[in-house]
């Protein structure tokens, strides 16, 4: 009987941890559309994308819903140092010094609904522009969506875990060099993304509700026996 106890409370524990990923998009945003790959991506963890391959530009967005976004540092592949940061609040940020797996996180609250407030930048060498997420790109630079429901292999965790949205930023290349530039690979940051809604959505609610008879039909049968 103990055993039921443990196995139910289990399963009920998890119906509380399991919410999912939901209340993100990354879209498209007018005049950018995709860009075909010319350097190869290449992060560690994270799967090749082979020189060729379409990347789709835009923007991330959020349905305003109550949660938290939670942004971690997957790596990088560029000669600049580049960063990512929130652009209200607490400034949260990281850049390609910092250690792999770092996060920084922001509550929907904070902003609603729309472009979620970060961008990526370039601070050195100095001058070489950022991209706003639903904002200006300058400089060359662009933010394109990596893959969506992605696993990064990689350890320790984080960065190992599975993420709704891989983003990556294309800094401007080289210093002086032409814009848009030639070297398009998108791996010169890469961040992943999840959310994490704070009401959890109907299948959990369904999954308690489940739980919670199972631990009244353990009690009834234990008190008849």
């Amino acid at each position: 009987m103990k055993k039921s106890f443990i196995a139910i409370g289990a399963l009920f524990a998890l119906s509380i941890a399991g919410v999912a990923n939901a209340d993100l998009s990354f879209n498209n945003t007018a005049g950018t559309g995709t860009i075909t790959e010319s350097d190869g991506f290449n992060v560690t963890g994270l799967p090749t994308l082979p020189t060729g391959t379409s990347v789709l530009l835009g923007e991330l967005d959020s349905s305003g819903a109550a949660g938290t976004i939670t942004f971690t540092y997957l790596g990088h592949e560029s000669g600049f140092t580049n960063a990512f940061q929130i652009t209200i609040g607490s400034m949260g940020s990281f850049n390609t010094t910092s250690s792999v797996g770092d996060q920084v996180t922001l509550s929907a609250a904070d902003f609603g609904s729309g472009a979620v407030p970060f961008e990526f930048l370039t601070t050195n060498p100095t001058g070489q522009g950022s991209a706003v997420n639903g904002g200006a790109w300058t400089g060359g630079t662009s933010i394109g969506l990596i893959g969506t429901n992605m696993t990064d292999t990689a350890t320790p965790s984080p960065p190992g875990g599975n993420y709704a949205f891989v983003i990556g930023f294309d800094d401007s290349g080289c210093a002086g060099c032409s814009n848009p530039p030639s070297d398009h690979d998108w791996d010169d940051l890469v961040v992943g993304v999840n959310f994490v809604s704070a009401v959890p959505e109907p299948q959990v609610y369904a999954m308690m509700g489940i739980g919670l008879l199972l631990m009244g039909f353990v009690a009834r049968r234990r008190n008849l026996f």
